[in-house]
């Protein structure tokens, strides 16, 4: 037997029992990593909420795929998504994009300092009252097009998401939005900014939907996982006449 720790962000996870579930934690050191997790009463269900912060000591034989968590403890969840329905179906979106798009055992420490960025983001917004369900649209868009960059989808240079979306319709008989020549500028600010002017400058760009449809496109093609959370999220932010 073995005892190790780990600590990271959690993404995912499965019910196997009443009281037992598989949960993947993203961690900066060794990617995803499934874990098993017994709840009691002292081991509560916060720790399945999507994107917390956890810290956990392992137990198992060193060999094993599956570790059991012998003890864990809550880092930090800085965003608040008690009350907040379109808040939590986005960290569950981007629980479940990071689970799809990052191989378990494959570590890539952009991925943990991009969420860390974004949360950071969004608990300072939110403490200072200027969470606005406006910014959640760009949030998405923004982390989506980073995840495919480091999926090795496409690369940094903005012209690379007009290449593919052509690539798309020329060679695969799909019809993806349409690239217009605003779209350039705007994917040129997404990776030039951090995502604080950037969100400043993409709430005044508007027109975020062909983006987000030109992205889901990519997802299902190139990653073969048709993304059904963000179609259902989509259409929560179209209901509330924010796309």
């Amino acid at each position: 037997m073995m005892q190790q720790k780990c600590q990271g962000f959690v993404v995912h996870h499965t019910r196997l029992s009443a009281s037992r579930y598989i949960v993947h934690v993203f961690t900066e050191e060794e990617g995803q990593r499934a874990l098993i997790l017994r709840t009691s009463k002292k081991v509560t269900m916060v720790y399945l909420t999507p994107l917390c912060r956890v810290a956990c000591e392992l137990s198992g034989k060193q060999h094993q795929n599956l570790h059991q968590i012998r003890e864990i403890r809550l880092l930090d969840h800085n965003f608040d998504v008690a009350g907040n329905y379109l808040g939590l179906s986005l960290m569950h979106h981007w629980g479940w994009l990071i689970h799809q798009s990052q191989p378990e055992g494959q570590e890539d420490a952009r991925v943990t300092r991009l969420l860390i960025h974004l949360m950071d983001f969004l608990a300072r917004r939110q403490k200072a009252g200027k969470l606005l369900p406006g910014m959640m649209p760009h949030l998405n868009a923004y982390l989506e097009t980073w995840l495919l960059v480091f999926a090795g989808v496409f690369s940094r240079d903005p012209q690379s998401l007009q290449w593919l979306l052509q690539d798309l319709a020329e060679n695969h008989g799909i019809r993806p939005a349409p690239w217009l020549p605003g779209d350039t500028d705007y994917t040129t600010q997404l990776f030039e900014l951090k995502i604080e002017p950037f969100l400043d400058y993409a709430l005044q760009w508007g027109a975020l939907t062909r983006l987000h449809r030109a992205l889901g496109d990519i997802w299902e093609h190139f990653l073969a996982k048709p993304i059904k959370t963000r179609a259902n999220l989509v259409h929560q932010f179209n209901e509330r006449r924010l796309l």
